[in-house]
Parts: C-alpha cells; sequence; structure tokens
C-alpha cells in the first residue's frame, strides 16, 4: 500500500522535531517579509481579507520550506567544516589518480 500525501509530507511537517526546528526560522522570515510586503498596508489600517491571507503566506511559506529542507537533510553529514568548497567531501576527493 502507497503511503499517503499526509503520512509522507503533512504530518511530519506539522509535527515533532521539524516544528521546533521550523517555528523559528517562520517567525523571523514572515515576520520580515510581512514588514517587507504589507508594512505600509497595516500602518495605514488598511486591511482587508486578501491582506491576511497574505500575511498568513509570509508565515506559512518559510515554515513549509524550512520544514523540508529539515526533512530531506540527510541524516549522519559531515560537518560543513569538513567539506571542501563547492560541497565536496575532503574525506573523498573521488578516484585515486596515483595508480602504481
Amino acid at each position: 500500500m502507497r503511503p499517503t500525501l499526509w503520512a509522507t509530507w503533512c504530518w511530519p511537517i506539522l509535527s515533532g522535531r521539524t516544528r521546533h526546528v521550523a517555528a523559528p526560522v517562520a517567525l523571523v522570515v514572515g515576520t520580515i517579509l510581512l514588514a517587507v510586503n504589507q508594512g505600509s498596508q497595516l500602518l495605514a489600517r488598511e486591511v482587508d481579507l486578501v491582506t491576511v491571507l497574505r500575511a498568513l503566506a509570509n508565515y506559512a511559506i518559510p515554515y513549509v520550506v524550512s520544514s523540508i529542507g529539515y526533512l530531506k537533510a540527510p541524516s549522519g553529514a559531515p560537518h560543513p567544516l569538513g567539506r571542501k568548497a563547492g560541497g565536496r567531501d575532503s574525506r573523498n576527493d573521488g578516484p585515486d589518480t596515483a595508480r602504481a
């Protein structure tokens, strides 16, 4: 039986450790986006349903992107300081070029 969309993506994004990682990111990024995108409307108190939906999207989109990034990151990945520029792992430079 194939896993459902809910079991594969929705539930992991909304629960557990993912929520604790993504929520602070969404709060910071969403607040910045809200200030940039709807700041003038909020200060002028010109808020309608469209403005509210856009404001919610300012928080929802960074939350989902952060959650997907957290879920897709390989577990046990090498520390970034152990990697060479270009994302190549310093411990694996590819095929050995010095052959006897």
